[in-house]
């Protein structure tokens, strides 16, 4: 008998993402990898099912929370933009739940994650850790998602030689298909896939950004090297999956 499918969260929180998101083997894989994986698949949650106030039944739409830029964050529909007590009220409470989820999702695999940052800071004036304009007016109140975000690509980023050197395997290690099956496409799509993520998750950090170029040439090389050299090369009649593959490929550098 199959396994009853799950019920569809009515609260963010109880979302949980899958081990193909966060799991103890990924972590400790890609750690760097597996925060990316991470926030993208919340901030799809996050569209997709509500977040909860348990004092107020309160319902929020918190993606917003999710992006790290302040005047991207703010300029998403679902922000509650003003300085009014009852905005900044929303703010704070919207980003202490989804913080406290953050909190809950990631212990297991950083223990001791909770004292990323210090949260009394928020009614700190003086806080560096505030958004402010121009003028050095508070625009906004220690965003404590965006920060943890920030903490948690800090602690898992091992710098643009070791995260440049893991899409360099995942590209040299791929071995083309024997043949045009359906088994092949399956194959290549997945590959695909895999480079694409790796791929973006490198223009999240600019030191390796400055590298694209040579590793999308790397690519290039290393495909050709699939169609004359190896003994696994990619047959001719594989062409016929050009347009899934090309429509998946790695996004060149502007």
């Amino acid at each position: 008998m199959a396994n009853p499918t799950p019920p569809r969260p009515t609260n963010l929180p109880d979302y949980i993402p899958g081990k193909d998101v966060l799991s103890p083997e990924a972590c400790k894989d890609n750690d760097a990898l597996s925060v990316y994986k991470l926030l993208q698949n919340l901030k799809q949650a996050a569209s997709l099912y509500p977040l909860l106030d348990p004092k107020t039944s309160g319902r929020f739409i918190a993606d917003w929370p999710l992006v790290e830029d302040y005047l991207a964050r703010s300029a998403l529909d679902a922000y509650t933009r003003g300085q009014g007590s009852a905005n900044v009220a929303v703010r704070k409470n919207v980003n202490k739940l989804l913080h406290t989820y953050f909190i809950k999702l990631l212990t297991p695999y950083w223990p001791r994650i909770e004292k990323a940052l210090n949260v009394l800071e928020y009614d700190d004036d003086a806080s560096l850790l505030h958004v402010r304009n121009a003028h050095g007016d508070i625009m906004e109140r220690m965003p404590l998602v965006p920060l943890l975000i920030a903490k948690l690509k800090e602690k898992t980023y091992k710098g643009p030689v070791v995260h440049n050197k893991s899409l360099e395997v995942n590209i040299q290690g791929f071995k083309g298909p024997k043949d045009a099956s359906d088994l092949a496409l399956t194959t290549i799509t997945a590959w695909l896939d895999n480079t694409d993520t790796l791929w973006s998750m490198l223009q999240a950090y600019p030191e390796c950004r400055a590298t694209v170029g040579q590793l999308w040439t790397e690519l290039l090389r290393q495909i050709k090297n699939w169609s004359t050299n190896d003994s696994n090369k990619f047959p001719a009649d594989i062409q016929k999956f050009s347009s899934t593959a090309c429509a998946k490929r790695p996004r060149a550098p502007a």
